[in-house]
């Protein structure tokens, strides 16, 4: 009888052990139910909110605030007024509202996954310090600067953070590098460079603030969505972020500012650099395929290489603020920028300013306030002087009219080497063409020549007139000649 009841006795406590589970398991659900109801009524995400800014103040060297929780806390939340600050109460982030989905399997596993995250109105500044060149977001995002050994642990928080679709709504995001000048200069010479720097002429905006100079870039009306995002992944060194659109008006140098109408491509992130390749550029009145890499060590180095079969003049005076607004072009460009020096060249041109057309290769150096050409080299076509003058500060010729021929420069407008074949049409003497070689000057008080040979093909002599009202001799002159003085 015993034997027959054993499997019942067995089946009964199965039966009694499953029944028990199932209720534990509905006491949970209720439980677990209980804490969901709550944590999505007023009262429970103001708790939830209290309890994470009480967390995360113990976390950070700053202050973290938010106004107010709202949302499904098990899927997804949104934070409404959202504020992190450093020590000195001066904000690292402000928005409106961040919301945000996200995946509970990750975090169990202690990886931070989210999506569909967007951003309304925030305000970031990345702040480096003169004094030790640490960041604002190093000194508020305070860790273990032990390195965790992950070989035995494995990675953990912080080690996994990846975001699927955000979205930037009209943001600004600021950028204060620190900047110093060259440590090789000394007493006069660094008190000029520092003095050349903080100067209107400048292009790189560096201003001086308590703690030693800073140099500046803003990005401001900034909208953007990314697909995808990867901050933190232990098989990659460095961050990769994913943009399908992105529009602003920056301000990379001092005013004027460029107008990005579009800009897709993938950035990248290291330590000290970030960069990105091929990417897609519209501008305004352009389109273009660019690279760009910035260095983000102590000196602010910066290089750029584009090419467009269509840009605007207008769009690219944040580079160099002579040009003029309604020029069009096809280029290539590569600019350079380290330090209080400027390089820029644009090779394969082909550009038309108002009734003036240029062709070739041109390149220039911007030292401070001083333009120096190298390896110049132009055909053009009805090209005015005057022109000329507004596109190149300081350089004043002594006569008028258009200019048709080619031309090569290299050096500095003061000791300026040319080797050219031009012809002249000026309005009060007619045609005239010269090919010339040697070194003209740009100095105070007029034009220098040294050693430059002159062969009038032929020159007209009234062309004289512009030097020496009185002289009363016509016709034309054809030889060869040199000036010095």
């Amino acid at each position: 009888m015993s034997d027959a009841r054993g499997p019942v006795i067995r089946r009964r406590a199965v039966r009694a052990i499953s029944t028990l589970a199932l209720v534990v398991l509905a006491i949970v659900a209720l439980l677990i139910a209980v804490v969901v109801t709550a944590a999505n009524t007023r009262w429970g995400r103001e708790q939830v909110r209290t309890r994470v800014v009480a967390l995360l103040d113990e976390q950070l060297a700053g202050r973290f605030s938010i106004g107010r929780l709202e949302g499904n806390l098990l899927t997804g939340v949104r934070l409404v007024d959202v504020s992190i600050t450093d020590t000195t109460g001066r904000a690292f982030l402000q928005a409106d509202t961040v919301a945000t989905g996200f995946r509970l399997l990750a975090l169990v596993r202690q990886r931070i996954q989210l999506h569909d995250v967007r951003l309304v109105r925030p305000v970031v500044l990345l702040d480096q310090s003169p004094s030790d060149n640490t960041w604002n977001w190093e000194r508020i995002f305070l860790g273990d600067s032990t390195a965790r050994d992950t070989a035995g642990t494995g990675p953990g928080w912080g080690d996994w953070i990846s975001l699927e679709r955000l979205e930037l709504v009209d943001g600004r995001v600021m950028v204060r590098m620190a900047w110093e000048p060259d440590s090789a200069l000394q007493g006069a010479a660094r008190d000029s460079a520092i003095a050349a720097a903080l100067s209107d002429s400048s292009r790189a905006l560096v201003e001086s603030v308590p703690e030693g100079f800073q140099t500046v870039y803003d990005f401001q009306e900034l909208s953007a969505i990314l697909p995808e995002l990867r901050v933190a992944d232990p098989a990659f060194e460095f961050q990769q972020y994913e943009l399908e659109r992105l529009a602003t008006t920056a301000f990379p140098f001092r005013p004027p500012p460029v107008r990005i109408e579009n800009f897709a491509g993938t950035l990248y992130v290291s330590g000290d650099s970030l960069w990105f390749n091929d990417a897609a550029i519209r501008l305004p009145g352009s389109e273009a395929i660019a690279s760009l890499r910035v260095g983000l060590g102590e000196t602010t180095d910066v290089a750029l290489a584009m090419r467009s079969g269509r840009l605007s003049t207008g769009d690219i005076r944040f580079l160099y603020p002579p040009l003029v607004e309604d020029g069009e072009a096809a280029l290539r460009l590569g600019l350079t920028m380290r330090g209080d020096t400027m390089r820029v060249v644009a090779s394969d041109l082909m550009a038309t300013i108002e009734d003036s057309r240029i062709a070739g290769t041109l390149g220039v150096m911007m030292l401070n306030d001083t333009l120096t050409f190298m390896n110049t080299d132009l055909t053009t076509d009805n090209l005015a002087i005057e022109l000329v003058e507004r596109l190149v500060p300081g350089s004043e010729f002594p006569i008028d009219g258009t200019v048709t021929g080619s031309a090569r420069l290299n050096g500095p407008l003061r000791a300026l080497h040319i080797d050219a074949d031009l012809e002249l049409n000026e309005p009060g003497s007619g045609i005239s063409r010269a090919v010339a070689t040697g070194e003209v000057g740009m100095v105070e008080g007029g034009m220098r020549m040294t050693g430059l040979q002159v062969e009038a093909r032929p020159l007209q002599v009234a062309l004289a007139r512009q030097f020496m009202p009185d002289l009363a001799v016509r016709g034309q002159l054809s030889g060869t000649a040199t000036a010095d003085g």
